[in-house]
């Protein structure tokens, strides 16, 4: 699972919005490649974005578009950026057994579907990240969970399996990804209670 953090740390963004009432509220989004993250819906519908930025960079990301599934139910947002590890590809290496480590700039997308998701995958480990707020902390930093996925069920108010994994998800989680132990994309974090 400390593998799975290393190879794609980078690539896990916090997202900072206003909400309606004024508030600031910080979450997580991840990239999937070409500048695009995905997050949460209801990280950033109807909120003013104030920042998305990685660990340890001062450069906040711009957004081109944000795009949303037709469905209201579908907790997914899209943002098109200018969000680009090219520097981190190009000029960074890092070392492991005297050889160049690989590097990535994109948290790979599962290919399962949901018409064979079983319970194959009940007692799998999982990584989640996320930037939870934690007290006495000066700044958000960005925290893996390793987890494991408890059951697989079906939502009434959602037409999609959804994994219930050991790791609760909570604030500064959501939007964030969960990473397979098989090393795909599993899903991202959303509370249990929403909608």
């Amino acid at each position: 699972m400390k593998e799975l953090y290393e190879r794609y740390k980078c690539c896990v963004v916090q997202i900072t919005v206003r909400t309606q009432v004024g508030d600031l509220a910080t979450e997580t989004g991840f990239h999937i490649g070409d500048g695009y993250i995905v997050t949460a819906r209801h990280v950033v519908e109807g909120h003013s974005i104030e920042s998305v930025a990685r660990s340890n960079s001062s450069r906040n990301v711009a957004i081109k578009n944000i795009f949303y599934p037709s469905s209201s139910k579908i907790d997914l947002a899209v943002l098109e950026t200018d969000f680009s590890l090219d520097h981190y590809l190009e000029k960074t290496t890092i070392i492991e057994d005297g050889k160049p480590k690989e590097k990535v700039d994109r948290i790979p997308l599962g290919s399962h579907l949901d018409d064979w998701i079983g319970d194959e995958l009940v007692l799998s480990r999982v990584v989640a990240f996320g930037y939870p707020k934690i007290p006495l902390s000066k700044e958000y930093v960005l925290v893996a969970v390793q987890g494991e996925i408890n059951a697989v069920i079906d939502k009434y108010s959602n037409p999609h399996p959804h994994f219930v994994i050991s790791s609760i998800a909570k604030e500064g989680f959501f939007g964030g990804p969960v990473i397979s132990e098989y090393d795909f994309l599993l899903v991202f974090c959303q509370s249990a209670i929403d909608g």
